[in-house]
């Protein structure tokens, strides 16, 4: 009796070790950090995804670090100003704001996202955990933009030209007017005399159905989204469009029409 009694208790520990081990190779949750994916600025949106089978995970943190200091961002239990779906049953998707704007904490210079996740094992017998972390830089102060040029004069429906300098050298730059943009480009390849690479010419036009006080500026705007801007024209010229009325008949389209077709 006693043997029989000793070999059920040595099976029962062999199962329970058998499943302890099992469940110890389950595979972790997943994680991804998708947003942000370019330099952070005033505004900007977080994006992380976690996967694991569905109902098993049950903690889930996201938080940034800068400085030495930790500004949590997410958790299951207190999502803050983030949104959370599931994508599809095995994943979670959690979205909020970030930037400046949204979390005042972050400084200028380096960051880093951190993304902890843990899930149930199989029989809830272990505890399966992973982590995930994220470098990006933040960029607070705006790019500088000055005008060189001088005596900008636009005709309406006509088109003009400016040289400006935009720095750091490789944000985007142009002229805006209204809501069209010109592009900016090296004032070396128009052979200008002592141009650098901050220094930027762009031709622009005012079009005939914009309207004859649209704003018109030139522009700097680097990939965290922080943008400068300077006025620059002296003064817009109404132009008188010419007009003509062209009659036409049904014999006129009855010869024209045929030879479109």
């Amino acid at each position: 009796m006693l043997r029989w009694l000793a070999g059920l208790i040595f099976l029962a520990l062999l199962v329970v070790g058998g499943a302890y081990l099992a469940a110890g190779r389950g595979a972790p949750p997943t994680i991804s950090i998708d947003k942000p994916d370019r330099p952070v600025g005033q505004k900007s949106e977080l994006q992380v995804t976690a996967g694991a089978p569905a109902g098993t995970l049950f903690n889930l943190s996201i938080s940034v670090e800068q400085n030495g200091k930790t500004t949590p961002l997410f958790t299951l239990d207190a999502p803050q100003s983030a949104a959370m779906t599931e994508s599809d049953p095995a994943h979670i998707l959690v979205k909020r704001p970030f930037g400046k704007q949204a979390v005042p904490e972050l400084q200028q210079g380096t960051a880093r996202i951190v993304v902890t996740a843990a899930r149930r094992s199989m029989f809830n017998l272990r505890t399966l955990t992973a982590s995930a972390s994220k470098e990006l830089q933040v960029r607070l102060d705006p790019p500088r933009v000055s005008v060189l040029s001088m005596h900008h004069y636009v005709n309406h429906g006509g088109s003009e030209m400016v040289v400006y300098r935009a720095s750091p050298p490789d944000v985007r730059s142009g002229v805006r007017v209204g809501d069209l943009e010109y592009a900016g480009f090296p004032a070396a390849g128009a052979n200008l005399a002592g141009a650098d690479p901050s220094m930027k010419i762009a031709f622009f036009a005012l079009l005939h159905d914009q309207d004859l006080h649209t704003p018109i500026s030139v522009f700097a705007r680097d990939e965290a989204g922080n943008e400068a801007h300077a006025q620059f024209v002296d003064n817009v010229f109404e132009k008188p469009f010419k007009r003509s009325r062209i009659g036409v008949d049904d014999r006129f389209f009855g010869r024209v029409v045929p030879e479109i077709k």
